[in-house]
């Protein structure tokens, strides 16, 4: 080759010729793979090729550039702890200690990096890392969680408590998920000088019918804790609150807001948070709070609400507007649910009374109630921040109720909104997040979104009311116009101030007339071929991620997004149709030359398109455009998968890159093969799992999203001419994405007619908590693992 003679191992070298010789080695790589039918000298050409270039891509980072000293030997010691990652992982920790006697030495002597200690007995070295966690982080504070029966417990508790006035936090879940258990475990410990939060698996009000028996254990249980300052959703009772050993609590859970009540916080001078869970019991009369209590609560800094809906109780409002007279100056975020669609102007324009207010998050439900108030709205300068979910407004567009009926429910729910926006625009006008979902009026909101000329972050997520819907086409009148008032208009962007905007997120609904019932019922060899639609008409010149929930195929055009740096695919449960976003990149590899980033969110599984989309993107774009640098996914990789990935993320071209081994057929076979053991996530992962199946029938209702993979509509290689032209093979490949999906289906289908799987063997829900791991695949993953323990409420 004529330019063989360039080292790529010499420091001589310049970037420029560096920069040239991986020019002609590209150049003459994608020559070689052009060809149809390779003869062996082609293959070990392609092979030598290879090499080189990624023997280049190793060396390339020390040609030219200074190197850099161990951080370790740079920074001072107070300075070490801000370099190791946040939150690590008990394995990533330990892994880092591997690098070199000096990282270990460093590591080990920073204490408050080792103080998240777990006792997790599905992990099965987890006591000897806990001992190592444990010894390694004295002599400071530490959070112990605890995942253990009483039994298990009993026979490690000696290990751990004689540190037991080290515990700074402590996590009780049992397996049985019992509140019992969850104390037994508790009566252990005797000594709690430091013990600041406890969590138990007691229920979560929001989660739990109002019907449902509510244990009340005895509080004071807690009262050898000293330090006490919040027990996790634990209802504390009047006289608990006037107990002085209670005299610490900073988080307060309540049941109502009585005047014994009221009278009982006064006392508690150091709460930051107080949670009032309105029970089934008979709530408290509604007659005006004595001016005496008014604002009484001055120091409380977050107040959250969850109440009984219409349907338990006429007046929730009442119970939620009677904590809210009582909050002072200080308030800076409120969380209440469910409040009345027709009480929204009344709560807006009653929060001119709180100066420091920030952040408002709602949960709507649109059951209607007589009110013909309509207060005038006082502007709000610090409310910047604005979350509203709204309940599906099943009493709108149900097939059984009659025309008349439904008109009438139609024009009193526009009164609802247009009143409820009209307020909010005047409320707000500083506001920079807004985030809308669930079942709204969206032409009355987008009336109004221009008056927000401060928005940064913008949801627009009407998704429920998509599946919920008939096919207009095959519908009657009053679907039609039902279906349009909730579908964002195709222009919606043009009513949005986008001078500020930065985040988007928005449902990747069809093309009009069609909906989620016209893919699947298409006949046999027709397709759904209309032209893709822009979101905006104009270029968006600020607006930098866009996050996509992906319940319908990907028909919008994204070209008017030229800074766009990070893509976000939102799955509820499935994210596999992201992958037609990843064909087009295929495709087209200079689109969205600054994107860098992307993040699945929810299940995958063409993990062969995603592959190739890095190949082409970071080989064969032009030099001014940006290769991607991440992948954030929901759940770790194998080696199969991890390893190509990081190699294509540093620029590096993997040896051998197997699609059938990773794609979605083979998935299927994975997933129907009765002698397979694993959850569904590990299986579509390519991941080794112990879960066993269940010998009955799935029920149909289960994973529909899968059902998406059959949907009729046309694929970007049926309608996207490739620039730069692709090589036959992988041509081939994408033109066989369609079968593969249809044979992921039937496979699946008939998997769940006889077996079903468990969803996640990581998932640990025990009705107030959650696990989850989250992995970012960079160009160093293979260097450690880069796994992020997250906790979700």
């Amino acid at each position: 080759m004529e330019h063989s003679s360039l080292d790529p191992t010499s420091n001589n070298i310049s970037t420029k010729s560096v920069e040239t010789r991986r020019t002609l080695l590209l150049r003459e790589l994608e020559k070689a793979e052009q060809l149809e039918e390779k003869v062996p000298a082609e293959r070990d050409k392609i092979h030598r090729l290879k090499q080189a270039y990624n023997q280049m891509i190793n060396t390339e980072p020390d040609i030219g550039h200074r190197k850099y000293r161990d951080p370790f030997q740079v920074l001072p010691v107070e300075l070490w702890k801000d370099i190791v990652p946040m939150n690590p992982d008990v394995d990533e920790l330990l892994t880092l200690t591997l690098v070199s006697s000096r990282w270990c030495h460093a590591l080990t002597s920073i204490p408050v990096i080792w103080t998240n200690i777990v006792l997790d007995a599905c992990d099965g070295d987890y006591l000897a890392k806990a001992i190592t966690y444990l010894n390694l982080s004295r002599p400071v504070v530490f959070h112990l969680t605890i995942l253990l029966s009483p039994d298990q417990w009993g026979t490690v508790a000696p290990l751990f408590m004689p540190d037991s006035s080290r515990i700074r936090s402590l996590q009780i879940i049992p397996p049985e998920e019992g509140l019992r258990e969850s104390l037994e475990i508790f009566d252990h410990f005797t000594v709690f000088p430091a013990l600041r939060r406890v969590t138990l698996p007691y229920r979560n009000p929001i989660h739990v019918l109002s019907s449902d028996p509510e244990p009340k254990p005895d509080p004071s249980i807690f009262q050898h804790v000293s330090s006490l300052v919040e027990v996790t959703d634990f209802p504390w009772t009047v006289s608990a609150l006037q107990d002085q050993a209670f005299s610490h609590l900073e988080t307060i859970n309540i049941r109502q807001m009585d005047l014994d009540t009221i009278h009982a916080l006064a006392r508690l001078r150091r709460v930051k948070c107080l949670f009032l869970s309105q029970s089934q019991e008979p709530p408290p009369p509604t007659d005006h709070l004595p001016i005496s209590v008014r604002e009484c609560l001055p120091w409380i800094r977050e107040l959250k609400y969850w109440g009984l809906t219409s349907d338990w109780y006429t007046q929730p409002f009442a119970v939620f507007e009677r904590a809210l007279l009582c909050m002072g100056e200080n308030l800076t975020r409120i969380f209440a649910g469910p409040i009345n669609l027709y009480q929204l102007p009344c709560l807006l324009a009653s929060l001119h009374r709180f100066p420091q207010l920030r952040d408002l998050e709602l949960n709507v439900d649109h059951e209607f109630q007589e009110s013909d108030a309509n207060p005038t709205p006082i502007p709000v300068p610090s409310l910047r921040k604005f979350e509203l979910s709204f309940r599906p407004p099943f009493n709108v567009y149900s097939e059984f109720m009659g025309e008349e009926a439904r008109k009438e429910k139609m024009r009193i729910q526009r009164i609802g909104f247009s009143r409820f926006f009209t307020s909010l625009s005047t409320t707000a006008p500083l506001l920079e997040e807004l985030h809308l979902t669930g079942g709204f009026l969206v032409d009355c909101a987008l009336e109004h979104t221009p008056t927000f000329h401060h928005l940064r972050s913008f949801t627009l997520n009407t998704s429920a009311v998509n599946f919920t819907l008939s096919d207009p086409l095959q519908s009657n009148t009053s679907h039609k116009q039902t279906w349009s008032l909730y579908a964002p208009p195709l222009d919606f962007l043009d009513r949005v101030h986008e001078g500020s905007l930065r985040y988007l997120q928005v449902s990747t609904w069809p093309p009009r007339p069609y909906s989620l019932f016209t893919f699947g019922t298409l006949s046999e060899g027709t397709r759904i071929t209309s032209p893709r639609y822009s979101i905006s008409p104009k270029r968006l010149l600020t607006l930098t991620t866009l996050a996509l929930r992906v319940d319908h195929p990907l028909m919008m055009d994204l070209s008017m997004l030229p800074v766009l740096t990070t893509i976000e695919f939102i799955g509820d449960p499935s994210a596999t149709l992201a992958s037609d976003f990843f064909e087009e990149i295929i495709l087209r590899p200079n689109e969205w030359p600054l994107l860098e980033h992307v993040v699945i969110e929810g299940n995958y599984m063409e993990w062969d398109i995603l592959l190739l989309m890095l190949q082409r993107r970071n080989f064969l774009a032009n030099s001014d455009v940006k290769p991607i640098k991440s992948i954030e996914l929901d759940s770790p990789l194998p080696y199969k998968l991890l390893y190509p990935m990081t190699q294509l993320l540093k620029g590096q071209r993997p040896e051998v890159l197997d699609l059938a081994t990773i794609s979605i057929q083979e998935i299927g076979d994975r997933m129907a093969d009765l002698e397979q053991s694993g959850c569904k996530t590990c299986i579509r992962n390519f991941r080794a799992c112990t879960a066993c199946r269940a010998d009955w029938p799935q029920s149909s209702t289960e994973d529909d999203a899968e059902q998406r993979l059959e949907w009729k509509y046309q694929l970007p290689h049926e309608r996207v001419n490739a620039k730069p032209p692709i090589p036959p093979e992988m041509a081939s490949w994408l033109k066989g994405k369609r079968e593969r999906r249809l044979y992921f289906v039937r496979k699946f289908n008939l998997f769940r007619t006889q077996t079903t799987r468990a969803l996640d063997c990581r998932t640990i829900d025990r009705d107030t908590l959650i696990y989850r791991r989250v992995i970012t695949v960079t160009r160093w993953s293979m260097d450690g693992a880069n796994l992020i323990d997250s906790l979700f409420e």
